[in-house]
């Protein structure tokens, strides 16, 4: 188990070290924004950051200036004003419920 843990620390101080050499990361895609900000599920619920986390704030550990293009599939989302985020939750009843408003094709 302490080997895995190794070779991952090992893993990651190398993607790291190669990523230092960009100059931008972009990262595409609904999936991998919530890779991003480390959406995990616990087995009982999944874990949101807060609409107004600044997404600056859990990215650091990149060394580079980072991007995230993504069409929204799911409910996580940092960020937002904290008005916007107040306005969005006080009309419905949780974070999941937002989903099929802000994913419409009908506008």
């Amino acid at each position: 188990m302490q080997q895995d843990s190794q070779l991952l620390d090992f893993i990651f101080m190398l993607l790291k070290n190669e990523l230092a050499n960009a100059s931008l990361v972009i990262v595409k895609g609904d999936a991998n924004y919530r890779r991003l900000l480390g959406d995990v599920y616990d087995g009982l619920r999944l874990h949101h950051w807060d609409f107004t986390t600044n997404i600056a704030d859990i990215v650091c550990y990149l060394p580079v200036p980072m991007v995230a293009l993504r069409t929204l599939k799911s409910e996580i989302a940092v960020g937002l004003k904290p008005e916007v985020s107040y306005l969005l939750l006080s009309n419905f009843s949780s974070p999941a419920s937002l989903l099929p408003l802000l994913t419409s094709t009908d506008n």
